[in-house]
């Protein structure tokens, strides 16, 4: 997502939102939009949306500022192991062009990665019954403790 400076309480909103909505195109996975929010992200959405106004100093600056990764273990509903990443940054390029005119330039790039995976079937069945209780006492143990 990216766009030239605006000015405007009005215009910044609506980038805001414009952020938000980029944000949902590239993860388009209600489990994982449900567990992510941008809410708490405003001032990364000023950086994006404002930056550059009356600024003396001129530069880029880039920042990550979402980079989370998760592990969800299966449960009755979603039988399957699942891992995702999302790294978000911000960036912004202040810098006049034949010193009268600002050339601002505002970004947040992205990326998402999910996979996930389920036992197969006939492997279970294939493994002895000692295998699946030293399974199970593992992962009882993992999450008692």
């Amino acid at each position: 997502m990216s766009g030239f400076h605006t000015r405007g309480a009005a215009q910044s909103q609506s980038w805001s939102c414009a952020i938000e909505e980029w944000f949902d195109e590239l993860i388009q996975d209600k489990d994982v939009l449900d567990f992510t929010t941008l809410k708490g992200l405003s001032g990364v959405k000023d950086i994006v949306t404002r930056y550059g106004v009356a600024q003396k100093k001129r530069g880029s600056w880039k920042k990550d500022f979402l980079d989370v990764g998760v592990l969800r273990f299966p449960d009755m509903e979603n039988p399957f192991v699942r891992v995702y990443r999302i790294k978000l940054t911000a960036h912004a390029t202040c810098e006049k062009k034949f010193r009268i005119i600002e050339a601002n330039r505002n970004e947040i790039t992205g990326e998402y990665n999910s996979s996930q995976y389920k036992l197969r079937g006939e492997l279970f069945a294939e493994l002895s019954q000692k295998a699946k209780e030293d399974a199970k006492k593992r992962l009882e143990a993992l999450f008692s403790g």
